[in-house]
């Protein structure tokens, strides 16, 4: 609004200046006309032999009439004052002089002197200027107003967004530190149980900790990928998932064939890693979760709660999430679709409330 409030205060400045031009010359018009007036009656009454009367020049309501001789006497007896007779027009004490020399001197008369309250006008013209820019910028300032509240909107949406995402993100690593924490004061750390939940709390904090440096911090090289098997991959990092659904009491069916593709390894750990993490996540006691892998594309799919029709089309975005029942903080679908843009893989979903989800990319 500072920088709104100094352009409209030059604008106006501008703008003065141009009308103060226009009225003055406007003026100036009139008064010539007006000089020109008195001129043809002195050259009249000469050439008629009349004589100078000096009651034939009074003065109106706009304009004080002045005549003067060849030696600048004033001949209507009128206060004294100095005269510029060497300029046409000029400003003194707030009024407008004009010198007319149109007379050529008929009955002695060299020089018309017409003044002018120019004050007036320029008061009505400062009077103009200000209420118009006044206006001018009320309205940008309301306008001004409405727009910063429209174009602040989005960031304000993210920065709830991110405010959640701080909070989800302590949530979620809190969930596994309080196991392994609880694990380690137990009185037998060592038990199989506690092994067991204590290398599923290390390696979630290990995913979390991929996931977070893979979105804010790796910078993966596109253009020197090298083709790699895709099986080896997966099977290795599928150990994991297996434990942490069999706590679930979840079925998982894996079907991996040999693939070979040009993608980052840690861009493909990422993008299945997410994809089968929800599918356990969202996948209630006793369900059931397919993955396959093939020589072009990769699927999950399970029988949990599915995803609303509405909310489909925006899981992909960053920090959102459809449901608030499990955990997460909005960040893992926003991988996949990010590791599917850069690699050229299309990426297929289709789900039902209450019936599950398929995810399907195609290499």
């Amino acid at each position: 609004m500072g920088s709104i409030f100094f352009l409209i205060l030059i604008i106006a400045s501008l703008f003065y200046k141009m009308e103060y031009k226009y009225e003055f010359d406007k003026v100036v018009s009139g008064m010539k006309m007006k000089a020109n007036e008195i001129s043809s009656q002195v050259i009249m009454k000469h050439m008629k032999g009349g004589l100078f009367d000096e009651d034939d020049y009074s003065s109106d309501v706009q304009c004080i009439v002045e005549l003067y001789d060849g030696n600048n006497e004033n001949l209507l007896n009128t206060i004294d004052e100095r005269i510029d007779f060497t300029r046409e027009s000029y400003i003194k004490n707030n009024m407008i002089y004009l010198v007319y020399k149109g007379t050529y001197g008929h009955l002695n008369i060299h020089n018309i002197v017409l003044k002018n309250h120019w004050f007036i006008e320029k008061n009505q013209l400062l009077e103009k200027t200000f209420l118009i820019f006044s206006s001018i910028f009320i309205i940008m300032t309301i306008i001004g107003y409405f727009l910063g509240k429209l174009f602040l909107k989005p960031i304000l949406i993210q920065r709830k967004k991110l405010d959640k995402f701080i909070n989800d993100t302590t949530h979620e690593l809190n969930t596994p530190i309080t196991a392994l924490l609880m694990s380690i004061n137990k009185k037998d750390p060592t038990s199989p149980n506690n092994i067991t939940r204590i290398n599923l709390s290390a390696k979630r904090i290990s995913e979390i900790y991929n996931d977070l440096t893979y979105l804010f911090l790796d910078e993966i090289d596109i253009q020197n990928t090298k083709k790699i098997n895709l099986k080896p991959i997966l099977e290795e990092h599928l150990e994991y998932f297996k434990e942490l659904a069999s706590r679930k009491k979840i079925n998982m069916n894996c079907t991996i064939d040999d693939f070979v593709y040009a993608i980052d390894k840690e861009s493909f750990v990422r993008l299945t890693n997410n994809l089968i993490s929800n599918a356990i996540k969202y996948t209630n006691i006793n369900g059931n979760i397919n993955i396959n892998l093939n020589k072009n594309s990769f699927t999950v799919e399970d029988d949990g709660i599915g995803i609303e029709e509405n909310k489909q089309k925006d899981i992909f975005d960053r920090f959102y999430r459809a449901t608030t029942n499990s955990g997460g903080f909005g960040i893992g679908l926003d991988i996949v679709s990010s590791v599917c843009m850069q690699y050229n893989i299309k990426i297929d979903l289709k789900s039902k409330k209450g019936e599950g989800s398929i995810f399907k990319l195609t290499f």
